[in-house]
């Protein structure tokens, strides 16, 4: 008796539906993820029990988004809106019927920035400001806005505007991308186009290339001629020792300067001295 009374709930047990799934989990995947195209993975165990499941039905707030056949236990949702919490379940089914749900697993979807917007350029000297309106985030923070003309040259900021180097008279425009830890941003719009003016380093035509001269002093601030010392001030020529200036050949002591030989007393001047002594 008792064995005929296990066969027949072995025998409803297969008319009953399969257990709940177990041990779900839900993982935001948003590296490189295009703005609003968030991508979650979901992970679970299947369900032990007497009935096998068939397939799976996977729940997200309440409503079924889609279903994968047994033996596959994961699941990746994708096109989700940046920035926005999502939860889900997963229901085990086969012929019989639909388990209860899972346990419930939550995940944030995140993705690269959505495109700035407003991009607009401003002309200077050798170089040209580009600014624009700060996108959304895409769920995590922006770390950085890079902006490129269509010569290529680059930017970088954590602002929402920048200065960028260019050569005087050059042509062009430029776009603006959002970074973030999960990657780049599309392109902005297109800025209007510029082109970078010259340095103003001349004199405007009011101020002549040299200063007025009124800036420098009259004629009569500088010494007139007489201030300078005229002809006169340098010695003319008789200025300098004509040549009578130097001793003639007759300045110098004549030979007779010199005491002649006379000029020594002669013999009979000491004679007469002493006899008359």
């Amino acid at each position: 008796m008792s064995k005929n009374i296990g066969n027949k709930a072995a025998a409803q047990d297969n008319f009953i539906g399969p257990n709940a799934p177990t041990g779900l989990t839900a993982t935001n995947v948003g590296a490189n993820r295009a703005f609003n195209d968030g991508r979650i993975d979901l992970a679970w165990v299947a369900p032990t029990g007497a009935n096998t499941p068939t397939s799976y039905k996977i729940m997200r707030g309440g409503a079924e988004i889609a279903t994968v056949s047994h033996p596959t236990v994961t699941y990746s949702n994708t096109g989700l809106t940046s920035a926005t919490l999502y939860s889900y379940t997963v229901r085990a089914a086969d012929a019989y019927g639909t388990s209860a749900d899972s346990n419930a697993a939550t995940a944030t979807a995140t993705t690269v920035p959505s495109a700035p917007t407003s991009a607009s350029a401003t002309a200077g000297v050798n170089a040209n400001t580009v600014q624009w309106a700060a996108p959304a985030t895409g769920g995590t923070a922006i770390t950085n806005y890079y902006v490129v003309g269509n010569d290529a040259t680059t930017g970088n900021t954590t602002g929402l505007s920048v200065s960028i180097a260019d050569s005087a008279n050059t042509s062009q425009y430029y776009n603006v991308y959002a970074d973030n830890a999960n990657g780049r941003s599309a392109a902005s719009n297109n800025t209007n186009t510029v082109t970078t003016l010259a340095p103003t380093f001349f004199a405007p035509p009011f101020f002549p290339p040299f200063f007025p001269p009124s800036f420098f002093a009259p004629p009569g601030f500088f010494a007139p001629p007489s201030f300078f010392a005229p002809p006169v001030f340098f010695a003319p020529p008789g200025f300098f020792a004509p040549p009578v200036f130097f001793a003639p050949p007759g300045f110098f002591a004549p030979p007779v300067f010199f005491a002649p030989p006379s000029f020594f007393a002669p013999p009979t001047f000491g004679s007469r001295f002493i006899r008359s002594y």
